[in-house]
């Protein structure tokens, strides 16, 4: 399966002395921004590729999560209301955005609409089976555990693509 993250760009490097006997650099690369999010996404896959299916299910949501607080985090900045995040963060009970009332918030807050999107069926459906696997020790098929990673994959990229409230 194999699944891209993140953006790059070229860059070039010229020489750079770090102090009298520092180190020189020269030449050009490429560098890529990963955010933690897409990090978590990588480790998800590793666990796909190495047969860990649940563990990749369960890592998939993770980056979600943590994708997700940071829109979350940063509306609350953008709309100059930070003084409202911690009450409601603590009326509601987390990040998976599965619950109507956590969606709705996220949806008034940031402005994006999960539902309509390709994604949200999938996404929805794993995150019944990331809870199965957590509370019950169930396992995850293959099929699952790559649906879980695409989905996840693709809710990270629309919330990060989406990072600013207008």
């Amino acid at each position: 399966m194999g699944l891209s993250f993140g953006g790059s760009a070229a860059v070039s490097v010229v020489h750079n002395a770090i102090g009298s006997g520092g180190i020189e650099l020269s030449g050009s690369g490429t560098v890529e921004h990963v955010t933690y999010p897409q990090q978590l996404l990588r480790a998800a896959q590793t666990y796909f590729d190495a047969g860990e299916f649940a563990m990749a299910v369960i890592q998939s949501h993770a980056a979600c999560e943590v994708a997700n607080a940071r829109r979350w985090a940063a509306s609350f900045a953008d709309r100059e209301i930070p003084h409202l995040q911690k009450p409601i963060e603590a009326f509601l009970s987390d990040f998976s955005l599965i619950r109507d009332e956590s969606r709705n918030v996220f949806r008034a807050l940031t402005a994006l609409d999960l539902e309509p999107q390709p994604f949200w069926s999938a996404y929805a459906a794993s995150i019944g089976k990331r809870k199965r696997i957590v509370q019950a020790a169930e396992k995850a098929s293959e099929q699952e555990a790559q649906s879980a990673l695409e989905a996840a994959s693709s809710l990270v990229a629309f919330v990060e693509r989406n990072e600013r409230v207008e």
